[in-house]
């Protein structure tokens, strides 16, 4: 009998211990191999973390920002619409000369509130997970950074840096070319190079004709317009700048005197004037030239100008 009760005894205890272990997987998350988030709710069908396939690189610039910092933006090739919600590209940034490290986590995917009926629609339209990385010019300066080694995945890209007090360009490095390039420069349209960035002086501005077509010569124009309202040549304090813009009729000039730029439509483009020109007049008779206007625009350097 007594042997009877010692082994009951026995099986209590470990039950015991069994079930004032159980609940501990809840509460700590980060020991169980990513199976929870960091809230302690269970990973499923429905809601789980995506690795991207590739990401692309672009330079920003945001209103706002102080001088000399700038947005390295982070964009997934990985297109998603409908229902489901998705988070932003987790990341992580560190200092390492010459390296600037910067690891690129999963998303979450969460198609738990998903109707889950045939024809349900959803407001949201295509989007890709993202991450925004402030950047600080003097700081990478300072600690000498001369390549970004993008990781995901245990495997890296490098970029090689080149920045100066006036601009900053990332380009793929040439020594060590992936087989598969994970990070790569975003494409976008008019923009020459997204991995070159500008830091422009105060009351820097954009004069740009969009009603002259590609037979419209209006440099020599927009330059004596641009002198009349105390604008001078962005290349006069910047002779190295190269315009990102890849337009016709877009022209960068400094202020002398802010007048344009503390006016608060010039985001939306502000009129400066006009410009003559030349226009073909097409008949049936045979084309013929007439003179004409176009008129001007000023604008701040937006996103990617």
């Amino acid at each position: 009998m007594a042997l009877h009760m010692r082994k009951l005894l026995a099986c209590a205890i470990l039950a015991a211990a069994f079930l004032n272990t159980a609940p501990l997987r809840a509460q700590m998350p980060e020991m169980n191999n990513g199976f929870y988030d960091e809230k302690g709710e269970p990973y499923s069908s429905q809601y789980f973390r995506k690795t991207p396939n590739r990401v692309s690189l672009s330079l920003q610039r945001w209103p706002g920002l102080q001088p000399g910092k700038f947005i390295l933006h982070l964009s997934t090739e990985n297109t998603v619409s409908g229902c489901p919600k998705l988070s932003d590209l987790a990341y992580e940034t560190g200092f390492r000369a010459p390296y600037l490290d910067i690891t690129i986590y999963d998303y979450v995917v969460d198609m738990r509130d998903h109707p889950g009926t045939k024809g349900s629609s959803c407001a949201s339209g295509p989007r890709n997970p993202t991450a925004d990385i402030v950047l600080d010019r003097d700081e990478m300066i300072a600690q000498g950074i001369k390549r970004v080694r993008f990781k995901l995945n245990d495997m890296a890209d490098y970029y090689d840096v080149m920045i100066d007090r006036q601009h900053v360009w990332l380009k793929p490095g040439q020594s060590e070319i992936p087989v598969v390039q994970r990070f790569r420069p975003q494409k976008i349209s008019m923009i020459g190079n997204p991995l070159v960035h500008w830091f422009y002086p105060d009351k820097t501005v954009i004069l740009y004709v969009p009603g002259a077509t590609g037979d419209m010569d209006v440099r020599d124009a927009v330059m004596t317009l641009a002198k009349s309202n105390d604008l001078e040549p962005l290349e006069n304090v910047m002779p190295d700048f190269s315009s990102p813009v890849k337009r016709p009729n877009y022209y960068y000039f400094i202020e002398k005197k802010a007048h344009l730029t503390k006016n608060v439509d010039i985001g939306s483009g502000l009129s400066v004037g006009t410009v003559p020109v030349e226009k073909t007049i097409y008949g049936l008779n045979g084309d013929e030239m007439a003179e004409g206007s176009v008129e001007v625009f000023a604008n701040s350097p937006g996103l990617y100008e």
